[in-house]
């Protein structure tokens, strides 16, 4: 069944942009008696069937519990087309938040709101494909120090990834206080890494390395590697 976005359901209303009618009528071709799914990104979902005047029949209405499981994501941005592919990615597999992070090798600099209108829609896009309820929210740049202090302040459990960890990491996620209710963290660094002074930052701010093989990934291979690894592992808890 072909999902679409619609800002007006939790109103009980289907009210379509334009764009969102061309995709329907011009691009799908859905024909009287079809059935298709509206999503508002904020947990509503939809069943619909489309009449001849082209308007919408509601079947069913469902608000999507919020996940137990929230990662969040903290990233140093690639350069755009890899950063587009992070947040493309990170809609498909159900990251809650993602926030840029500046690092001593960074290599690109989001402006602020520069990116926002463009990234908006890629949200838009994976979400309806993977019929991802939720839109992840894209946070403000921080800086490493700003991170650290703001999941210090939110007591989540943390990570960034090392092929210089021992070995996985075990957590005890059945219990709430070792995981203050399921909010975890997920750092990665820009192309080159973390500096050894950041790596040491982390660490003094309870960051947990994590080892997910003895591969070096790219940023948005080990962004989204990392955050399904977490979020799996979580689910088995």
């Amino acid at each position: 069944m072909r999902c679409f976005y619609c800002s007006t359901l939790s109103n009980g209303r289907i009210e379509l942009s334009a764009q969102e009618e061309r995709h329907i009528f011009s691009v799908n071709k859905l024909r009287p008696e079809e059935k298709l799914l509206f999503i508002d990104g904020e947990g509503t979902v939809v069943k619909a069937e489309l009449l001849k005047d082209k308007s919408f029949k509601i079947l069913d209405i469902t608000k999507v519990s919020e996940p137990g499981i929230k990662l969040h994501l903290f990233v140093s941005p690639p350069r755009k087309q890899q950063m587009d592919q992070i947040i493309e990615q990170s809609s498909e597999v159900g990251i809650w938040s993602i926030t840029p992070i500046l690092t001593q090798r960074a290599v690109s600099i989001p402006e602020k709101g520069s990116d926002n209108s463009r990234w908006n829609v890629k949200i838009i896009e994976s979400c309806k494909q993977s019929h991802n309820s939720y839109f992840p929210k894209i946070n403000q740049t921080l800086s490493l120090d700003e991170a650290l202090k703001k999941i210090k302040g939110l007591n989540f459990t943390s990570f960034f990834g090392s092929t210089e960890a021992d070995n996985t990491v075990e957590v005890d996620f059945k219990s709430p206080a070792s995981c203050n209710e399921r909010n975890i963290a997920w750092f990665v660094g820009p192309e080159g890494g973390f500096s050894p002074n950041e790596i040491e930052l982390m660490k003094a701010n309870n960051v947990t390395s994590l080892k997910l093989g003895t591969a070096v990934m790219r940023v948005e291979t080990a962004a989204i590697v990392g955050s399904a690894y977490l979020l799996n592992t979580l689910s088995l808890k």
